[in-house]
């Protein structure tokens, strides 16, 4: 698959500046630019009629649906989505082209930043999925799959599948771990190994709950020397 035209974006809400000033400063050796997009709040999401009593995480899933618009609209074979609290690996712009050039035809979905262990539960998810990796040259590293919404490739055809299910009260990990396993899209996706993009230490902008705990760590630990 051609690599030489990657869109990508980066989900950042207007309140948190900081964020993307410090999302410029990890990504700033990357070789392809990067779109920022403004992510949709709670309020919005009340202000357009889509819910009442918004969950806190269903903005952030709002976010990437409203990403998966623009796919489609322009008419994007492959989109790598971005979460502004990503923590990219040392050649990480190199590595996602290599990613996404190897991947398989019927892919529509490169997991690139995912957490948990593969000795755990991961592990019985992936042969649920019929063991498709992508293994990249460093092949040493710990092993580690699971979903999550922080980076990742995203097709055309992922776009127009995710689209087809309305927003409801599952996060969009959750949703996307959900599908692949009962779905059709259990044929179309990839997992990359290793992690291309872990996720920083910070608060989360979602809301009060487990994934807003400060300093919540999601498979920091191994990565620091890494970081750009």
């Amino acid at each position: 698959m051609d690599s030489s035209n990657l869109t990508a974006f980066v989900i950042n809400l207007d309140s948190r500046p900081d964020r993307l000033a410090e999302f410029r400063r990890r990504t700033r050796r990357c070789s392809f630019p990067i779109e920022r997009f403004p992510a949709i709040t709670s309020e919005q999401l009340i202000a357009q009629g889509l819910v009442a009593e918004p969950f806190p995480w269903q903005a952030c899933t709002e976010s990437h649906r409203s990403i998966y618009r623009i796919v489609i609209e322009r008419n994007l074979e492959w989109a790598l989505v971005l979460e502004d609290d990503i923590l990219p690996i040392v050649g990480f712009d190199r590595r996602v082209r290599w990613a996404l050039e190897a991947a398989p035809t019927e892919a529509w979905l490169v997991q690139l930043g995912h957490i948990g262990n593969a000795g755990s539960r991961t592990r019985r998810i992936l042969r649920s999925l019929g063991g498709h990796v992508l293994h990249s040259a460093n092949e040493q590293r710990c092993e580690q799959y699971w979903w999550g919404s922080h980076a990742y490739l995203v097709s055309k055809q992922f776009a127009e599948f995710m689209l087809e299910y309305p927003l409801n009260t599952e996060s969009h990990d959750q949703l996307v771990r959900r599908l692949s396993l009962e779905s059709e899209l259990k044929h179309h996706c990839f997992v990359h190994h290793p992690n291309l993009g872990a996720q920083s230490a910070s608060e989360s902008d979602i809301g009060p709950g487990p994934e807003a705990i400060p300093g919540m760590r999601h498979g920091l630990r191994n990565w620091r020397r890494l970081l750009l």
